[in-house]
C-alpha cells in the first residue's frame, strides 16, 4: 500500500460541523472528507451515524491526513502540529 494522497490539503485542519455532516477543512477553507449523520432514524444493521460518530470519522480522517502531510515532505506551512491538533478546533456552527 503506498502513501496516502493528501488531496493538496494544507495544515492546519480542522474540523467544521454543519447541520447534517461534519467534514474538513484546510487553511485555505477546502472542505473534504464528509461524515453524514441522521439522529431521526432507528437503528440497525445498517444504521446511519450519530451526530457524534460522524464527528469522530472526521476526528479520524483528519488526523490521517495531517500526518500524511507531515510525512509527505511537501509542507511549506510552519512546524508540524502537535499529535492530535488537525482534530482540536471545531467550527462555530450557525
Amino acid at each position: 500500500m503506498g502513501p496516502m494522497p493528501t488531496l493538496g490539503l494544507k495544515l492546519p485542519l480542522r474540523i467544521c460541523v454543519l447541520e447534517n455532516a461534519a467534514c474538513v477543512e484546510d487553511a485555505s477553507g477546502r472542505r473534504t472528507g464528509y461524515v453524514y449523520w441522521d439522529e431521526g432514524r432507528p437503528g440497525g444493521g445498517d444504521r446511519p451515524f450519530t451526530r457524534a460518530e460522524a464527528i469522530e470519522q472526521v476526528r479520524i480522517i483528519a488526523g490521517a491526513w495531517a500526518g500524511a502531510l507531515v510525512h509527505s515532505g511537501t509542507l511549506d506551512t510552519g512546524p508540524a502540529p502537535e499529535p492530535g491538533a488537525a482534530a482540536a478546533e471545531p467550527s462555530p456552527e450557525g
